[in-house]
């Protein structure tokens, strides 16, 4: 069943109610960036500190 993603249809399928289009550009994403770049350094720092402890014991 293919729908638009801008209706939602209720119980009896009579009744369609639509939402208005969000406004992508004035969407404020520093937090989600923020949380991207700090799990992206997690990650980092992981496999360096696993390569130094790799390194030390050739």
């Amino acid at each position: 069943m293919t729908e638009n993603k801008n209706h939602e249809i209720h119980e009896d399928d009579s009744q369609v109610e639509t939402h208005e289009d969000h406004d992508h550009d004035s969407l404020n994403l520093k937090g989600t960036f923020l949380m991207v770049m700090a799990l992206g350094g997690t990650i980092v720092v992981g496999w360096v500190l696993a390569f130094l402890l790799f390194m030390s014991r050739m």
